[in-house]
């Protein structure tokens, strides 16, 4: 996850539609990686995860919105990143 600071607030956005057919999972798994373990639910032939948001004082703001998945985020993977969600 990268952050443009083009404005007066430090921005993100991602889509999974810049990417064809199964590597959109995989590009979305990535992306959201620091925040998420995801797997798919089901086989997903045409993924869509898309987020976008702010960090603003050090505090991640964000809309998301995705096909079926699982995600899960425990102690191991806060630790790992840092990141306290």
């Amino acid at each position: 996850m990268s952050f443009s600071d083009a404005g007066p607030v430090p921005s993100f956005q991602f889509s999974a539609a810049r990417y064809a057919g199964h590597d959109r999972f995989d590009a979305w798994q990535h992306e959201v990686a620091l925040l998420f373990d995801v797997a798919p639910v089901d086989e997903i032939p045409a993924f869509d995860g898309r987020i976008g948001g702010f960090l603003v004082d050090g505090m991640l703001v964000a809309e998301t919105h995705f096909s079926g998945q699982k995600y899960s985020r425990d102690r191991r993977l806060a630790a790992r990143t840092g990141l306290d969600a």
